[in-house]
């Protein structure tokens, strides 16, 4: 019965992997980043005073549409659709684990050049709060999806492993030392 309940769900269930594919680079997001620093100090140097923050947040708006919202965000979205919500039979790609590191080291990046370049242009104006809440709003959902993906692949990791135990594992494969001592010692 569990096995036709789980070949039901595979076939209902079908996955996109894509290969393995993280659809996550470093270079891209170094780039966009070198780009938006630039952007960042042309602000605080062609804008007036007053226009600095304002001008900030809006190049922050833009690096958190495409480099959060359309790399990270994306990215993350496609590993966890590629996890299997069925226990597999054969072993689950770890793929997303290599997305939550890469992920990492953009995040990185990115906090980086917030602590660098955004907190220096908006400190004390009536920007900085908007700003930091959008900001916090940002990682913690990013934050919330990863915990979400690592919890699936972890679960299909123990689906799988249960299957293997279940299938091809003997009662007799395992036996504690101390229960084999006491075989020997009753014979």
């Amino acid at each position: 019965l569990q096995e036709l309940k789980r070949d039901v769900q595979a076939r209902l269930l079908t996955v996109e992997t894509y290969g393995g594919e993280t659809f996550l680079s470093e270079d891209v997001a170094i780039s966009i980043l070198q780009e938006t620093k630039n952007a960042f100090n042309r602000a605080s140097q062609l804008c007036e005073k007053a226009e600095v923050p304002k001008q900030s947040e809006n190049i922050l708006d833009i690096l958190l549409k495409y480099l959060y919202s359309e790399h990270l965000d994306y990215a993350v979205e496609l590993a966890i659709a590629g996890i299997t919500l069925a226990e597999p039979k054969v072993s689950p790609p770890a793929y997303f684990f290599s997305v939550v590191s890469q992920n990492t080291t953009i995040v990185l990046l990115l906090m980086k050049q917030y602590e660098d370049s955004v907190i220096p242009l908006i400190k004390g104006s009536v920007v900085e709060q908007c700003v930091a809440k959008k900001w916090a709003s940002s990682l913690r959902s990013l934050e919330q999806k990863i915990n979400m993906g690592l919890e699936r692949q972890l679960n299909a990791i123990v689906g799988y492993v249960r299957f293997v135990l279940s299938s091809e594992q003997k009662k007799a494969d395992f036996r504690p030392d101390n229960q084999q001592i006491n075989l020997a010692a009753s014979a």
